[in-house]
């Protein structure tokens, strides 16, 4: 093919781009303006209600569809969310070099080999997604957003021991890392990464939540919580660091629903977050509903009784069936929290867990 030929294609194939761009705006200039309406049509509703509650079960079977809709809707703008951050980065061109021949030629070959090994390919990690039945008698919730939003990690000795002998070295190989290495170069949203935590300075597993012009936020993915750091702050992830699966897991109280049926207020969060820090408690996974919510249902179990059966957080709380809970919170979801919350983007990020009952690790 002729060097006229191919750049006459690449110039229609650009003409294209722009194309699909103007294309792309006016569709989501559409969608955002059904949004507004359909935003104003509820609220309206929700004011005819208030003043005739007879209206409510007419409506009811129309409020549960459109909640599947829109979340469904909500799910696929996460995905193009991800996928138009990565045209952004596809698009930082570089300047053509200079041939070279001869020895130099194959010197620069030689290094360019070196360099690709080096950087290698972005690390995947594994994202437990537990099977329902399973136990985990010794475990810990450490981060708690509210009790519809926390995270679980498994506290069994023969865990912890793997996980400890991975962060010792971990910590040892990144002291001599970024002497002679560069941060992470494209970051992406999903990308796993090395960081330091801001506290204590040490060395930790990580995934990208939010890529911004100045900051990335990002999500300790072997805790739960997250952090705001600079690019400069961000390092590649070795892959002699990704064969333990992350161990923080998302989860959600079961059958527990807000008192006020709208949002957990702080004094529940504060009780529920008191009740349990600092203390081993035994978490028993659900069947989920990832077609709905992005979190596993768990029953924590404290001092032998259920947590929400706790006096002191069973007056927070209604009983609810978890397809109701989750309805309810996914449309309350910002894009980050969504991230932070379904840390496996896609079925290669997750690892199953093939534990029996009573299991614990």
């Amino acid at each position: 093919m002729s060097n006229d030929l191919v750049q006459l294609e690449t110039l229609d194939d650009i003409d294209n781009l722009v194309f699909l761009c103007d294309r792309l705006r006016s569709r989501l200039t559409q969608v955002s303006s059904n949004v507004d309406q359909l935003q104003q049509i509820w609220i309206n509703r929700r004011r005819t209600i208030d003043s005739d509650a007879r209206l409510l079960p007419i409506l009811g079977r129309k409020v549960t569809k459109s909640n599947e809709i829109l979340l469904n809707i909500v799910e696929k703008f996460a995905s193009v969310e991800i996928q138009t951050e990565s045209l952004q980065n596809l698009q930082k061109l570089s300047k053509p070099k200079p041939k070279t021949t001869g020895l130099s030629q194959r010197l620069n070959s030689q290094t360019k080999t070196f360099e690709t090994k080096k950087k290698c390919e972005k690390i995947q990690i594994q994202m437990q997604n537990i099977r329902p039945g399973t136990t985990w008698n010794e475990a810990e919730i450490s981060i708690v957003d509210h009790p519809s939003a926390f995270f679980v990690t498994n506290q069994n000795p023969n865990v912890v021991q793997q996980f400890q002998s991975m962060s010792i070295e971990m910590n040892h190989f990144y002291k001599n890392f970024v002497e002679t290495s560069r941060p992470l170069e494209n970051v992406s949203i999903g990308d796993f990464c090395a960081t330091r935590f801001s506290e204590d300075g040490l060395w930790y597993r990580a995934r990208v939540a939010m890529n911004k012009t100045n900051s990335i936020h990002i999500v300790f993915i072997d805790y739960g919580n997250s952090e705001e750091k600079s690019p400069e702050e961000i390092y590649p992830l070795d892959e002699s660091f990704a064969q333990l699966p992350a161990m923080a897991v998302a989860c959600t109280l079961t059958n527990s629903f807000p008192q006020n049926e709208i949002f957990w207020n702080p004094e529940a969060t504060n009780v529920f977050r008191n009740l349990v820090k600092d203390r081993l408690v035994q978490v028993n996974f659900e069947p989920q509903l990832r077609h709905l919510w992005p979190l596993h249902f768990v029953k924590v179990t404290i001092d032998n009784s259920s947590v929400s059966q706790h006096p002191q957080l069973a007056s927070y709380l209604i009983p609810a069936e978890n397809e109701q809970i989750a309805l309810h919170f996914n449309d309350k979801l910002t894009s980050v929290e969504y991230i932070l919350y379904n840390i496996g983007f896609n079925d290669n990020d997750i690892l199953y867990k093939s534990e029996k009952k009573s299991s614990t690790h």
